[in-house]
Formats: structure tokens, sequence, C-alpha cells
């Protein structure tokens, strides 16, 4: 409570997001700099939720369809998943049918995951060619050709080689991207004054985060 009675956005803000959503911040922060020099910025990258009144990060920003209720928050964006694979598997595997796929899952890692919840929930008798602890590993095994994975669209559509095995954004899983911080610490002027600009500027990729911003090479391949 102490804590959130700074009056000027001046300081370290600690920010706690995922290894996904890290490249995405960091294109924001030079700006963010630029409007307001006197914060100093601390990224923790990690999949597990920080503890923010234990002071491990001051501001989350987490892809979840519903945050603790403990947190206060913005909801940024909605965030679209699709099925992917690189080209040249899906120039050599026609099969319509999902569970006739190879796939690549997360592990125990990310079991409680929306992407881990939907594969147990839909791929109970596919085979799995390959499990990975991050979704980024996810990616690069599906480029490598490995087999489909269900990825964010934020991920999978920015990547050369990757295509969507079907071109519209899949309706479930649904998650959505939240700004999340301690309401004892949300009217601190530099909490306040980083909340602010990071809402406009991951605003400013909602087409990313919703699937609507696709490569006109993204869709599957013409066999």
């Amino acid at each position: 409570r102490l804590s959130g009675q700074d009056l000027r956005p001046s300081g370290v803000v600690r920010i706690a997001t995922t290894d996904t959503l890290g490249t995405i911040l960091m294109r924001h922060l030079p700006t963010m700099r630029a409007v307001h020099p006197e914060i100093q910025f601390e990224v923790a990258i990690s999949n597990a939720m920080a503890n923010l009144s234990r002071r491990e990060a001051e501001i989350a920003i987490r892809p979840t369809p519903e945050p603790p209720e403990i947190l206060v928050g913005r909801r940024v964006a909605d965030i679209a998943h699709a099925i992917y694979g690189s080209k040249a598997y899906l120039s050599r595997r026609q099969e319509t049918e999902l569970s006739a796929h190879d796939w690549i899952a997360p592990d125990d890692a990310l079991a409680s995951t929306v992407i881990g919840r939907w594969i147990h929930e839909n791929l109970r008798t596919a085979h799995i060619a390959c499990r990975v602890d991050a979704l980024p590993a996810l990616r690069d095994a599906a480029l490598a050709g490995l087999g489909l994975a269900l990825l964010p669209c934020y991920l999978g559509d920015p990547t050369p080689g990757l295509h969507r095995f079907t071109p519209k954004t899949m309706t479930e899983p649904r998650s959505a991207l939240w700004l999340l911080t301690h309401d004892d610490l949300r009217r601190t002027a530099r909490i306040r004054a980083t909340l602010d600009f990071l809402a406009k500027a991951l605003a400013s990729d909602r087409a990313l985060f919703a699937g609507k911003q696709i490569r006109p090479s993204s869709s599957r391949p013409r066999c």
C-alpha cells in the first residue's frame, strides 16, 4: 500500500510476461521509454503466473480466459487460435480428420493452458509425435515438419513457412490478452503510466491477436 503512493512516473517497473508475448512487448518499450524516460523496466519472462502480491512483478501481461480475482486489470484483446503445419508436412498429408495427423503437443508443464486442455479434450486418439514445454518450441517443431500444432495466431501467422491447416480461426479454445496489476499499485504514477501506454500499444496489435492479420500465403497450400 505504501509503495502505491508514488506520485511521479519514475522508478523501476517490473513486468512479467510469457515467452511468446515478450517479443511483442519489446517492440513497444522504446516508444514507452521516449515518452517516460524516468521509468526503468525490468522484464521477467516466465509461463508461470507471477505473484504480484509478493512483488515478483508489478504488472503482468498474460493470455488467459479469466484472470485471478485478486488482481485488477484490463482486457486488451481477444486471442484467436488456429492449427498450423509446415508447407512440406501439409503437402504430403492430405487427411482431413484431425485425429489422422501427427501432432506436436504441450507436455505436463503446459497441461493447464488453453492449448493443453484443447489437445487433451479433442485429440485423445491422435498420434503425438513430440511434446514440448514451451509454445515457441511448439511452433518450431511444426515448422520443422513434425506434425500439426495448435498455436495462438499471433505466434503462428507471422512465422514464414507455417500455414494454417484451415484458413479460419477456431471458435475454441477461447483466450484473451490481459494487463494485470495489484489493486494497491494501480494508482502509482509509474504503474498507471505504464498500464495506460501498454493498453494502447497492445491494442494496436488487436488484428494480430484476433487472427485477422494473416499473410496472403498463410492459408493451406494447394496440392
